[in-house]
């Protein structure tokens, strides 16, 4: 019987992601004479490159499987792939420990060798084929929008129309105009991309008419909080 240990840092994840995918992929460069299945198991120990063995480290690791691939002789010079997601939010959340995994046949004591050989990162035979953990995820928004719309009724003669008037967003904080700001207003509205934040909505003064309320998200007075990730409208 023969095992295999692999292991990863991902401590460059920031803290602001959400993990989509996690794919652990191995290079093969000698594949068994029939197929076999190899399993991914998670390790629950630490060890090292330099002095892991059959007895120190053969046997730490999560019994059930993290996942599971077949190699046959058609997969020799490609890579196979275990689907690691679980585990790697796992470690990136704290739940576990990042030892990495063990890789081992699924029958083992086979009365007949079927070995399948992977490179790794130091055989000379690599070629650049170089284990690997594909990880996919999104970022955390850190903006919001912001949706303005101007809404006109006309009485007493009225002609006037929603690009006529004069819009603003104004942050709270520095009581300045955003970018983009000041605007046409516009009865299909105009999106505003937003960092989180209190921001004030009003407009300019338009002869014979009168502002009669912001609704919407905004308060009547106009002041709106901005979470990141949310989508307002007013």
């Amino acid at each position: 019987n023969k095992r295999s240990l692999i292991g990863f840092d991902i401590s460059s994840l920031t803290s602001d992601i959400t993990i989509t995918s996690a794919t652990l992929k191995l290079y093969v460069n000698g594949a068994p004479g029939s197929a076999r299945t190899y399993q991914a198991h998670r390790i629950t120990k630490s060890w090292a490159e330099s002095s892991a063995n059959w007895n120190n480290a053969s046997s730490t690791f999560d019994v059930t499987a993290t996942a599971s691939a077949v190699v046959d002789s058609p997969q020799n010079h490609t890579y196979v792939s275990w689907d690691v997601k679980s585990d790697v939010e796992a470690f990136y959340n704290g739940t576990y420990s990042n030892y990495g995994w063990l890789i081992k046949d699924q029958t083992e004591n086979n009365s007949s060798s079927k070995e399948v050989k992977f490179t790794s990162r130091d055989d000379a035979a690599c070629n650049g084929n170089n284990p690997e953990l594909v990880i996919v995820y999104s970022m955390a928004s850190t903006t919001a929008v912001l949706n303005i719309k101007k809404q006109i009724t006309n009485d007493n003669g009225g002609t006037a129309t929603s690009s006529d008037f004069i819009l603003h967003i104004k942050s709270a904080t520095t009581t300045s105009d955003v970018a983009d700001s000041p605007f046409i207003g516009s009865s299909a509205g105009t999106d505003f991309t937003l960092a989180p934040g209190i921001y004030t909505v009003s407009e300019d003064a338009y002869a014979g008419y009168a502002q009669t309320g912001i609704t919407g998200d905004c308060a009547s007075d106009g002041t709106i909080t901005i979470i990141a990730g949310n989508t307002y409208s007013c």
